[in-house]
């Protein structure tokens, strides 16, 4: 028990930032700076091995805000790490929103679908909410193919802050011409921001341009989506295919810690090894990269499956506010981990000119962008790729890799 637990938590109300309107990020500052050290000490006091993580995209296999860990064994490594292990709950933080509000009941029912794709992806039982000042627990059941989400009553403070009032009886009467205004500085946009991107509707592909396993052909359409809205609006998902976790054959293994998501290991079709990069629009940047990589490999069409990856589809996971590009498993093997020859050296530069022929560039030219796929170099990460006639651009990476 915790003894003046009540006036504890009291304590915190006042210290709270009543000036502005809460976000996302907001809230989470609330609870990760107030209320989650809080339960950490009491956690450590009563020796119970678990522990709150949020920030950052490698500490579970989904993209949940927040996780509680099973902190009582390590974290496994390795070249594929398993990094849902440790997970038993998971948790969403989210601007505040009256649960009871019937105009806002198809935003808490999508944050709801949210938290759960998170618990699927983690493998975990139990969830949460949490706006602060309300949150709301959740229980999935035992047996997976039961979708039911058992849930908590509303948990809520009952202390409402008082708003924050700029009186306007004590404002002082101001001439038309004595008004002192603050202008934005205004910065120009470049013309790849403004300009609406195009592309082709449907390519189809062999898989790998050979036989599935059970000696039929399997073929997989690589979906380049029609960007003829503004890919920055709500709307980028309209035009991108929506795939299931059993469309992509999820193993539970991270290749890899992106930019802008993990990229996980799956399986398309049951027999095609696949890695699937995921970028995450919840956080700042991922709609240029993910446009940027998928036209990036249009272009490079005529490379795929020799220095680049083979593009199988680009789509969006279901329920889930991401994109992704599946792509060929080309292993971990990073350029400059094994022994340097003059031959894989000679290969490494020719597969950058390659890529420089047709008009590309890769703007982030490093070792760890390079992977060595049995015994031959493939070029990977296009997310800031570019295209460009510029002889001084293309010597530029050339000169780098040398």
């Amino acid at each position: 028990e915790w003894a003046n637990f009540k006036e504890d938590a009291r304590a915190i109300i006042p210290m709270l930032d009543n000036h502005h309107a809460a976000n996302e990020v907001g809230v989470r500052g609330a609870l990760e700076t107030l209320l989650f050290p809080a339960v950490e000490m009491l956690v450590a006091q009563l020796d119970i091995p678990f522990a709150s993580r949020s920030d950052g995209s490698g500490r579970s296999y989904s993209y949940t805000d927040m996780v509680i860990l099973d902190k009582s064994f390590p974290q496994g490594t390795g070249e594929r790490m398993e990094l849902s292990h440790r997970v038993y709950g998971n948790g969403e933080a989210k601007d505040p929103w009256q649960w009871e509000d019937a105009k806002k009941a198809a935003k808490t029912v999508e944050t709801m679908q949210q938290l759960y794709m998170d618990m699927i992806l983690d493998e975990s039982k139990y969830g949460f909410i949490s706006n602060y000042n309300q949150t709301i627990f959740f229980r999935r059941a035992d047996d997976v193919k039961d979708k039911t989400l058992e849930f908590s009553p509303t948990i809520e403070m009952a202390h409402r802050a008082v708003k924050h009032r700029l009186p306007r009886a004590s404002v002082p009467f101001t001439l038309k011409w004595g008004y002192t205004l603050t202008l934005p500085r205004v910065t120009s946009t470049s013309a790849q921001r403004r300009k609406r991107m195009h592309s082709e509707s449907t390519i189809v592909l062999e898989a790998g341009g050979k036989r599935a396993r059970t000696g039929t052909k399997r073929f997989f359409e690589v979906e380049l989506s029609d960007f003829s809205v503004d890919f920055y609006s709500s709307d980028i998902f309209s035009s991108l295919r929506d795939y299931k976790l059993e469309d992509l054959g999820l193993t539970g293994q991270v290749v890899g810690l992106g930019t802008y998501g993990n990229v996980l290991e799956g399986v398309l079709g049951g027999c095609l090894p696949a890695a699937v990069k995921l970028f995450d629009f919840r956080i700042k940047g991922p709609r240029d990269a993910f446009v940027a990589e998928q036209q990036g490999y249009k272009y490079l069409k005529p490379l795929q499956g020799k220095c680049v990856p083979i593009l199988y589809a680009v789509g969006s996971m279901a329920h889930y506010n991401m994109a992704l590009l599946a792509l060929s498993d080309e292993g971990t093997s990073k350029f400059g981990t094994s022994p340097l020859t003059r031959s894989l050296k000679k290969q490494v530069l020719e597969a950058l000119d390659g890529i420089h022929n047709l008009g590309v560039l890769h703007n982030d030219v490093k070792l760890d962008h390079v992977l060595i796929s049995q015994g031959a170099p493939k070029f990977i990460d296009f997310q800031g790729s570019s295209t460009s006639e510029s002889d001084d651009d293309f010597q530029a990476e050339q000169n780098f890799m040398r």
